[in-house]
């Protein structure tokens, strides 16, 4: 096989075991071990591959190779509702399959992400799948055919993805009742599909950037769904700085034009998190950072991009967090034309294998 950095040349060159071995002393003491274990923590928010061609599954062996080696427990990422229910009743699972087999050749599991919206289930849309359905059972059924569908490989779920972000993920805009009402039917389906399986709320981001915080997002849920908590297991964020990213994990400084903002620092996201849901009695839950990163971008060079993810891995463990997952493994684009296509730990190279799908 071409040496992988021959293919892929490496912006975090021994990828996640520089999170011993590039982090020098804490500028002060971290709290004590939560108990929670290394080895079982680390997920990677990037796919694989499905095709069936020779680029495809070289593509697919090269990235489950390079998780492995890095340690890498869990996989993150989308099990769409539009590509696998492409018109009512018409499931097609194969190429995910493919995915997820690959994966557990060498134990690597997914947490399977059921989003988004699919454009027959939504009359605001005919081609967006960002627009939730209009009718939440929709949703649950293709939740129920998922869960059901990969029941004994697949048991952690995580219902949509940042769905504070309105005008992103959540067409037009934020709706925390809308979501519980989606969360809970999704919830409900998957578990009568694999009584085993785990649900996460979906993960927030974190910022109040012209979009409603994670903190208000979670509390204005559990507000409009009083019975929410008994319908997942997981609490999800992602506790990206102000974006750009661009200061450590312990910072709490926001860089201009959003030095206005008040930052938090990880710790403080974390704690923030685990407060809004002591205040709806919900404390028992564990919770999941099921994306975090740093772009190489700028003022961010690569060792510092390594560095910082290093650390948030260092105080998410400390503070107790079960799961986290880097975003992501390759690089988006063959050139970089803003931060967000440099989020990941490799470089993207478009030959010999294809990008991400």
């Amino acid at each position: 096989m071409t040496p992988m950095a021959d293919i892929y040349p490496p912006t975090w060159p021994a990828l996640l075991l520089l999170i011993l071995a590039s982090c020098g002393p804490p500028e002060k003491d971290l709290p004590p071990p939560s108990g929670v274990s290394v080895d079982d923590s680390i997920c990677l928010a990037a796919g694989l591959p499905r095709g069936t061609d020779e680029s495809s599954v070289a593509a697919r062996d090269l990235r489950v190779d390079l998780a492995a080696a890095a340690g890498v427990r869990y996989f993150r990422w989308d099990f769409t509702w539009e590509k696998i229910e492409p018109e009512p009743g018409d499931f097609r699972f194969e190429s995910y399959d493919r995915a997820v087999d690959r994966a557990a050749q060498d134990g690597i599991g997914y947490i399977g992400l059921l989003d988004y919206g699919n454009p027959w289930a939504a009359e605001a849309t005919e081609d967006d799948d960002k627009y939730p359905p209009d009718d939440p059972a929709d949703f649950a059924e293709y939740a129920r055919a998922t869960v059901e569908h990969f029941s004994g490989r697949i048991s952690l779920w995580e219902v949509w993805n940042e769905q504070n972000s309105g005008f992103r993920f959540w067409r037009p805009t934020a709706d925390p009742a809308a979501y519980g009402a989606l969360l809970k039917a999704a919830a409900t389906a998957a578990r009568q599909a694999d009584p085993a399986c785990r649900v996460a709320f979906g993960g927030t981001f974190f910022a109040p950037q012209g979009i409603p915080g994670s903190v208000e997002f979670i509390d204005a849920a559990y507000a409009a769904h009083p019975d929410l908590a008994a319908h997942f297991d997981v609490m999800a964020f992602h506790p990206y700085m102000i974006y750009p990213p661009a200061v450590p994990p312990e910072s709490k400084e926001a860089l201009r034009p959003f030095d206005y903002m008040e930052q938090r620092n990880l710790p403080e996201m974390i704690s923030d998190i685990r407060a809004v849901m002591d205040e709806h009695n919900d404390s028992d839950k564990p919770i999941w950072i099921t994306e975090v990163g740093w772009p190489e971008f700028e003022t961010v060079p690569a060792e510092t991009q390594a560095a910082w993810l290093a650390r948030a891995y260092l105080l998410s463990l400390a503070a107790g967090v079960e799961l986290i997952c880097w975003y992501t493994l390759q690089d988006s684009s063959g050139q970089t034309v803003t931060w967000e296509d440099t989020f990941a730990l490799l470089t993207h190279d478009p030959d010999p294998l294809s990008p991400l799908p």
